[in-house]
């Protein structure tokens, strides 16, 4: 986008604030921004994030929030499940020099969507995972400018996976690795588990690659999304490589839903002391979602999967 447009936004800008309007209004026009842009070409790649720059000021005070690399920090957890359009634009590009972290659009020369398919009230679903530190390092003291370096301190499920594509189906999936206890609770018909995927660079992506799919957030009914990752240059590091999702509906029937969650989150087998613990798995993760829609709101639920086997990671 060249910088002569840039007044031009921001007067329409000026024209489109009104302390009357909710913050969601500006969040809308900010993500309208992101698509508009980020498949635009630059004369200088590393200027993804400057010549946003001052759109992002006027935001700030307008969102009420801070700005990192790109992302909107008290809205992280929607704003991680942005995705290149890939099927429009597939040569996604990797730029020559850093220019920010693997979690933020601004690392990749793409069309980008932003938090893929979520309807309003899925804006209002739960998390899946625990942001324990988000921080960027800057070129200057300038906030919003170019970016030199950060990272995202997680505690989450880290569920491995790989590339997986069907036969006569050329849409990118992955095939969630399992476990032999995993393996005994699942009907035959419903195992493997196999989750839609779209990924940053999809050339460079195939079935070699240990993957890992980290749930964030788990919207209204059923639906779960999140993001792909893969092991990075030093240990406990990993670098985001896409975004996934799924949707189980009440057609599936609840007990395959239960089911459904226990394969996802792998649940250990110490889970709970009960001679059958996935029976009463299952039979809680019913109810639950029968009576509410999710499957974390009984204090019985959320105490047990606080006792699943998270792991701290950073992504850079």
């Amino acid at each position: 986008m060249p910088y002569s447009k840039i007044p031009v936004l921001l007067s329409r800008i000026d024209q489109d604030i009104n302390p009357n309007r909710v913050v969601e209004h500006y969040i809308d026009r900010w993500h309208q921004i992101v698509s508009n842009y980020s498949g635009r070409f630059l004369t200088k790649e590393e200027d993804k994030l400057v010549a946003l720059s001052g759109l992002a000021k006027v935001y700030t005070p307008l969102l009420g929030d801070e700005y990192i690399a790109g992302i909107w920090r008290s809205r992280i957890f929607t704003e991680l499940l942005w995705h290149a359009e890939t099927e429009s634009f597939p040569e996604t590009e990797r730029p020559l020099r850093y220019r920010a972290p693997s979690w933020s659009w601004a690392s990749i020369d793409a069309h980008i969507t932003c938090h893929h398919a979520l309807s309003p009230s899925d804006l209002r679903g739960q998390t899946c995972c625990t942001v324990l530190e988000a921080q960027v390092e800057t070129l200057g003291h300038d906030t919003t400018g170019q970016v030199k370096g950060g990272f995202l301190r997680v505690s989450g499920v880290l569920r491995p996976c790989h590339f997986w594509t069907q036969p006569k189906d050329l849409r990118p999936q992955v095939l969630l690795d399992t476990t032999d206890h995993i393996a005994e609770i699942v009907l035959t018909d419903f195992f493997p588990i196999i989750l839609e995927a779209m990924f940053d660079h999809p050339s460079e992506i195939d079935d070699s690659i240990q993957l890992y799919c980290l749930p964030v957030l788990h919207s209204v009914r059923s639906n779960f999304r999140g993001m792909v990752v893969r092991a990075g240059s030093t240990p406990e590091t990993f670098e985001r490589v896409g975004m996934f999702y799924t949707s189980i509906s009440e057609d599936d029937g609840l007990e395959t839903f239960a089911k459904f969650v226990i394969v996802m989150f792998e649940i250990p087998e110490s889970f709970l002391d009960h001679p059958d613990p996935y029976e009463r798995w299952r039979r809680l993760v019913a109810e639950e979602y029968q009576k509410t829609g999710y499957v974390r709101q009984s204090p019985e639920l959320i105490e047990g999967l606080k006792r699943m086997e998270c792991r701290e990671i950073v992504i850079v």
